[in-house]
């Protein structure tokens, strides 16, 4: 057991060197924070304080976590936040379509978040750069949506996709 934390702990990422684990931990007063906790156990350690941060994920080269981070009110809106993994200061991105799409991804190279963006009920995969340009679509699907992916280390990707479908129904007792 690597955490005892009064909480929830949620949405585990390794580092790419396997030494550390780093998670989401809701706790009882609904503050939702970062910590890491060495592999093989050890003292969990907070990274992030005073703004709700979720969904940690490592960069490849170790160098960055992206997350989300709030601002701890009640539906208030979520921006996507870098830091080290040592923790430290963090910086605020504008990437509402990677917030948007709430299951983002490294890039092998470590330079762009890969995220779903939905236009027309299809869902692509993109690219956000983290240095200037505009995000590039990487996939061409003609139908469906993403449900989950994830980057190989070959550079492409898995995906899984399909469709939804819901009925509204009334039932009646008979009479």
């Amino acid at each position: 057991q690597l955490s005892t934390d009064p909480g929830v702990d949620l949405e585990p990422a390794v580092s790419p060197d396997g030494r550390w684990v780093y998670y989401s931990n809701l706790a009882a007063n609904d503050r939702i924070s970062l910590w890491r906790v060495p592999i093989g156990g050890g003292t969990p350690v907070r990274i992030t304080d005073g703004v709700d941060s979720s969904r940690p994920r490592v960069s490849p080269d170790g160098k960055q976590i992206a997350f989300l981070q709030g601002e701890g009110n009640p539906g208030s809106p979520f921006t996507l936040g870098l830091m080290s993994p040592d923790g430290g200061g963090i910086r605020t991105l504008d990437a509402p379509d990677v917030v948007r799409s709430r299951i983002f991804r490294w890039s092998q190279d470590s330079t762009s978040l890969i995220f779903i963006r939905r236009n027309n009920d299809v869902d692509n995969l993109w690219a956000m750069p983290l240095g200037k340009g505009e995000p590039v679509q990487l996939t061409r699907f003609e139908s469906d949506r993403i449900f989950r992916f994830d980057v190989l280390s070959t550079g492409g990707f898995v995906v899984a996709r399909g469709n939804e479908s819901s009925d509204v129904v009334m039932v009646t007792r008979p009479k």
